[in-house]
């Protein structure tokens, strides 16, 4: 059966690489996963939750820049996504195309205003691109 290798970038729970696999499944497609987080406790937890699907897992560090690019898909929708960019563990340069991004702080936590205030300003924090990623087109294929 072909595979098709899948990253889980911000891997935790692991809901997108379960819905990942179940699309490719229906496709007749097996998937090779890379889990991705620059948190520890999200890459076990994303083992203890999906241990049969194996896969290298990563850490990375990234930081946000104020390029963004408009990623187009085959079937020719678009969306609009911010770069990052960052390393892995090991030094290796990565960018990231983030689309989404929300905190994981629970309602009941009694620090939510606190924390979400927190995230806020650290999500306004911006590095200057590298020029690699400033020489990224607008338009991006996926």
């Amino acid at each position: 059966m072909r595979s098709l290798q899948v990253a889980d970038l911000f891997c935790g729970a692991g809901g997108s690489s379960t819905g990942a696999r179940r699309a490719l499944k229906r496709l007749g497609l097996e998937m090779e996963l890379l889990c991705v987080n620059h948190w520890p406790v999200a890459i076990e937890t994303h083992k203890r939750n999906h241990p049969t699907q194996g896969g290298p897992a990563m850490k990375i560090i990234i930081e946000s820049t104020p390029k963004i690019v408009e990623l187009r898909t085959p079937g020719g929708s678009s969306m609009q996504a911010r770069v990052w960019q960052g390393e892995t563990e090991g030094g290796v340069p990565v960018q990231v195309f983030v689309t989404r991004i929300a905190p994981e702080i629970s309602v009941d936590d009694p620090d939510i205003d606190t924390l979400t205030e927190q995230f806020e300003r650290e999500l306004r924090r911006q590095a200057d691109p590298r020029p690699t990623v400033q020489a990224i087109p607008l338009r991006v294929i996926i």
